[in-house]
Parts: C-alpha cells; sequence; structure tokens
C-alpha cells in the first residue's frame, strides 16, 4: 500500500482557501477549479470565485468547464502512443509517409518523424497569424490549415527543441489520418468516454456550452475585468479541450496509474511509463520531454505534466508519479497563479532543507562571469514571416555579473523579482534557490554563444541583433525621412522653374512620406491591436495591414532612383553643399531601410 503524502482534505481545504483568497484577490483572478488526486483517486476538487462575473455564476470544480490549453497536446500524444500499440504506426517513421494531400519540405537531410513531433523537436518555425477564428462557420478544418499554413522547417530535426503548436496539430492530423475518424471524435471515443469524462470535449457541444467559464482580462487603469470573447482555433489538436476539474482528475489518475482508470486501460504500462520517461534533453544534466510530458524538477522532486495558456485560461497539470500523486489548477485570469501554486505546495508537502546553502556567491567570480553578459533570445519565434517584428516588442533575457559574483537577470514585466544565478561548475549555471540549471555552450574561442534550459534554447545576441540597435535605427529613419520630406516641401516652393532640382526634391519627399507613413503606420497598427483584438493578427491579417504593406513596394522602388540624383546634384554643383549632404544621406538612408525591411519580413507580403 503506497503511504499517502495528505492525509486530510480538510487540512488541504483549509490551506487552499487561505491561498486562494490571498492570490486571486492580488492577481485579480475571476475564477479556480481545482483537482488532486492521490493513490488512484479524488482526494480533493472544489471550485474558487465565478465563472461569470456579471451572472456572479460560481465555479463548481464538477461542472464548470476551463479551456485548458496546451494540457491538450497531452491528449493528442496519449493517441498517437495508442496507435503506436496497434501497430498503426512508428515513432521513428517520416511524417511524410502518412501525409497524401501536403508534404512536408525535405530541406533537411533527416525528415521529420512522429517523435519529432511529440518532443517538439521537429524544428518549425512559428506561426501565430490566422490561428484562431472568431466565428465557428470560419474555422478551417484541420487538414485543410496545415496544408496551407504549415511553418517552414527552419532546424535540423532532432536537434533543439522549439515548442510547436503546429508540430502538435500534424501529430493530430495523423491521428486522424490513420484511425480514419476526426481527431475529435477519436478523442472522445477513445481517451473521454473510457475515463468518464463526461464534461469534456475538444468541440463545445451545446448541453456543455453554458458551463463554460467566461475568461477575462483585468484593466489596471480603468479598475475592470474585461471579458474575453470565446475564439476557436484551427489547430485544436494543440490547444482546444475544454474540461472540468474533475475529468482532469480521471485522466491524471489514469496516467498516474500507467494507462489504467479503474477497470479501463486506455494504454499499456510499458507504453505509458515510456511517455513518461525523457525521451529528450538539451544536456544530461537539465530536465526535458517525455511523449508529451514536460518534465519539472523542484525540492528534490521529480514531477512531469504540462501548462496551458488560451484567451486568457492559464492551466496546469502537475503529477508526481514516485508519490502517485497529481493536481489540476485552471484560471480564468491569465496570472501567474499556478507557479506559485508549485512553490508553496511543495513547500509545504515536499519541504527540504538547504536549498540555498550550496548558492555560494564569490566575489573573485565577477571577472569570470563577465563573458555571460548580454541580451539572449528564445529559439521560439516567427523567421520567415512578418511575425518577427514581434520580437521588437519582446524584452530579451539579459545577464549581468554582480558585484558579488552572481549573475542577474533584471526585473521584467513577466517576472517582477530579479533572478540571480552562479556557475556552479564550468559552463554549468544554477539558479538561486530553486534547482533550476542552464547548461552554457561556448565557441571555440571560449565565447558564451547559447545557454541550454530545459524547455529550450536561448542564443546571445551580437550588438546589432539587439533590440535596442534596431530601435536607435527606427529612431534615425524617422528623423531622416521627416527632415527629408520637410526639407523637400520647402525646396518645391523655393525653386519653381528649376524643374531637375523639383524633380529631385519631388522624388525624395514622395519616398520620405511614404516611409514615414509606414513605419508610423505599424507602429500605431501594434499599439491599436493590442487592446482592440478583431485587428490581432491570430485571427488574420486585416486588410489595413495588408495595404500596409503595399506602401514599402512603392518606396523601396522610389528611392533606387535617389542616389542617381545625388549623384548629379554633386556633379553639377549647382546646389548648396548643406543641400546635397543632406540629400545623399536621404538617400543612403532610404536605401539602408530596404534591407532592414527585409530583415523583419516586411518586404513584401510575407505572412
Amino acid at each position: 500500500m503506497t503511504q499517502s503524502i495528505l492525509t486530510s482534505s480538510q487540512e488541504l481545504e483549509t490551506w487552499l482557501d487561505e491561498f486562494m483568497a490571498e492570490h486571486m484577490d492580488k492577481l485579480h483572478i475571476p475564477g479556480v477549479t481545482f483537482s488532486l488526486v492521490q493513490n488512484g483517486e479524488l482526494f480533493f476538487a472544489k471550485g474558487y470565485g465565478y465563472a461569470d462575473l456579471e451572472q456572479q455564476i460560481p465555479v463548481v470544480a464538477d461542472r464548470t468547464l476551463f479551456r485548458v490549453g496546451s494540457i491538450s497536446k497531452l491528449f493528442t500524444a496519449t493517441a498517437i502512443m495508442q496507435l503506436l500499440e496497434k501497430g498503426l504506426l512508428n515513432l521513428d517513421d517520416d511524417v511524410n509517409k502518412y501525409l497524401q494531400d501536403f508534404q512536408l519540405e525535405n530541406n533537411y537531410p533527416q525528415p521529420v518523424t512522429i517523435a519529432n513531433l511529440l518532443t517538439h523537436t521537429a524544428g518549425f518555425d512559428e506561426r501565430f497569424i490566422g490561428m484562431q477564428a472568431l466565428e465557428a462557420s470560419d474555422v478551417i478544418p484541420l487538414g485543410e490549415y496545415l496544408a496551407a499554413r504549415m511553418p517552414a522547417r527552419v532546424l535540423p530535426p532532432g536537434e533543439v527543441m522549439s515548442y510547436s503548436n503546429h508540430g502538435y496539430a500534424l501529430a493530430g492530423y495523423l491521428v486522424e489520418l490513420v484511425a480514419g475518424i476526426p481527431f475529435s471524435q477519436y478523442i472522445d471515443e477513445n481517451i473521454l468516454k473510457p475515463l468518464e469524462m463526461n464534461n469534456s470535449s475538444f468541440e463545445l457541444p451545446s448541453h456543455l456550452a453554458p458551463n463554460l467559464a467566461l475568461s477575462y482580462r483585468y484593466k489596471e487603469k480603468q479598475k475592470v475585468y474585461q471579458p474575453r470573447p470565446f475564439d476557436y482555433i484551427h489547430d485544436p489538436p494543440a490547444g482546444s479541450l475544454n474540461a472540468t476539474a474533475t475529468d482532469m482528475a480521471n485522466f491524471a489518475i489514469a496516467h498516474l496509474q500507467h494507462g489504467r482508470f479503474k477497470s479501463q486501460r486506455i494504454l499499456a504500462t510499458t507504453t505509458a511509463q515510456q511517455m513518461q520517461q525523457q525521451q529528450f534533453t538539451h544536456a544530461p544534466r537539465l530536465p526535458g520531454i517525455g511523449w508529451g510530458f514536460m518534465e519539472f524538477l523542484a525540492n528534490k522532486q521529480r514531477a512531469i505534466g504540462h501548462g496551458g495558456s488560451i484567451s486568457a485560461f492559464r492551466s496546469l497539470l502537475y503529477l508526481l508519479p514516485t508519490h502517485h500523486l497529481g493536481f489540476f489548477v485552471s484560471e480564468n485570469g491569465n496570472s501567474n497563479l499556478s507557479g506559485e501554486l508549485i512553490k508553496q505546495f511543495l513547500d509545504r508537502y515536499f519541504p527540504v532543507s538547504g536549498n540555498s546553502a550550496s548558492f555560494q556567491a564569490s566575489p573573485e567570480n565577477q571577472q569570470r562571469l563577465k563573458r555571460y553578459e548580454g541580451s539572449y533570445r528564445g529559439n521560439r519565434y516567427a523567421r520567415r514571416t512578418l511575425e518577427k517584428v514581434s520580437l521588437l516588442f519582446s524584452s530579451p533575457i539579459r545577464l549581468k555579473a554582480e558585484a558579488d559574483g552572481t549573475l542577474s537577470i533584471p526585473q521584467t514585466l513577466k517576472s517582477p523579482n530579479p533572478v540571480y544565478l552562479q556557475e556552479v561548475e564550468p559552463l554549468l549555471l544554477q539558479v538561486k534557490d530553486r534547482e533550476d540549471r542552464v547548461v552554457a555552450k561556448e565557441s571555440d574561442d571560449g565565447k558564451i554563444t547559447y545557454l541550454l534550459i530545459g524547455g529550450g534554447v536561448v542564443k546571445k545576441l551580437a550588438w546589432y541583433e539587439t533590440n535596442t540597435f534596431h530601435w536607435r535605427l527606427i529612431g534615425w529613419f524617422i528623423l531622416v525621412f521627416l527632415s527629408g520630406f520637410i526639407v523637400s516641401i520647402l525646396a518645391l516652393t523655393r525653386f519653381p522653374g528649376d524643374s531637375g532640382h523639383q524633380l529631385a526634391q519631388l522624388l525624395a519627399g514622395l519616398t520620405c512620406g511614404l516611409n514615414l507613413v509606414f513605419i508610423v503606420g505599424m507602429l500605431l497598427f501594434e499599439f491599436v491591436s493590442r487592446n482592440h483584438y478583431r485587428l490581432q493578427l491570430f485571427y488574420g491579417m486585416p486588410k489595413i495591414a495588408i495595404l500596409l504593406l503595399c506602401i514599402p513596394l512603392v518606396a523601396s522602388v522610389l528611392a533606387l532612383g535617389l542616389p542617381v540624383f545625388a549623384i548629379l546634384a554633386w556633379i553639377s554643383n549647382e546646389w548648396l553643399f548643406i543641400e546635397q549632404l543632406h540629400y545623399s544621406l536621404v538617400s543612403l538612408t532610404a536605401l539602408g531601410l530596404i534591407p532592414f525591411l527585409n530583415y523583419w519580413n516586411l518586404l513584401g507580403f510575407r505572412y
């Protein structure tokens, strides 16, 4: 008989009530649902707050549905493993073997395998434009969507993790092709029904729709909760499951019991064990991923699970297989409640002493740690489409060597407190007061190039790759084009009879004006779209954005004529020296904008 870690559901409830009361208020979370299982049984489940603030509908753990986001991927992985057991596919198979209406490009010697899909190592580019729809009638069938919108392969498969929603959507599509039935139907018949998850579905049938919680974003300035509209995603295997906390408890029980739930079995024991075992890691000393399950390490406990985020819902399934225990938590307020819950839960029920004892700050290490200093960027971003521009509005990871011999990551919007690391071994960093580790990679000349973490890779940026450099360039473009536009207007009024001078200034004025409209227009679009969801690229390219993309094509063609007039001005020597110098500066800047736009995939219609 397995020893129980938790012995009193009343004690757990008392602690959770206090935790939720404090953090839901502080983090502005309308509602939370929670369930915990232990030794094959539901130990505790409870809802907190409201599923609908306006109607004052409370969250009920066994009735209220929450959107669990990427936890859906565990169901997709489970389905793949079921088909593996039946001999209908092999994890080492080339994905193209099963695809009929389209094929993945063969731009690397190694094919993308099903195993790559399950471990996020396929090497796909990121894509989020047009992933969602506001109306059910606008949802594109999975196969059609992937045929038209599958991201490019940009990394060799099997080398690094780069989280991919489309990779898991493709895995779900393989389920459709191999099983011969729609993905959601397969999940209903082979996972949800055997696990008695009667209030859960990848689709939202009419009898369950009234029980779905609303999600909210808290508007700090107005002190109000703004409800989010229900949206649909074109890649349901990656994140469209709706479930109650008690239904998710059944799924947790099945995996903690290696595929068994009551008298039902959704997986053979060995298959379920394989799902939980590490199948890929960036380094032996780091957590990695199994077949779908992410690995976590905290308080000397190995956990597996998955998080999820969709339309202001945030969820987590967290399992401790060694202790036959796990919990599910979901909120409708888009905060980081689950992170704090894990920390306090483990500190309470799995306390350890001396977590920070090994963290010894050494001032003499500061000089050596300076080679880590700089800005870093994760490998999950769009490389081939204009979505790359989102990097300009994101905060890179910045490492700084402190006087006490630690490395610090300063405060960010997502992490209000600085994080400190130390080098415990050459090229091995550890986070203070945590067991999180980071492995560094260096070049032949000893420079740090990459940091390997559990779920991805971050690259150290050269000075010309940093946001600071590119924002300064944008400022320079605006300044020069504004001056060029003003000077050209003034020159056109000063030299009415000089057709050559007028033509040159007209060309400069048009080029500068168009470039200004585009740059300022794109910045305004980014700002406005953040507050008006119908303009967000998740729902496709708005017409105004497509219209804006026409501008740099015209401006770039016009810019090619500027150096011609600049050279003629210097040869004729009829212009004032300051005019010649300024026109040349405008010409060079307009030409320089072309590779800048190309770098950010803004030259043309790359979406």
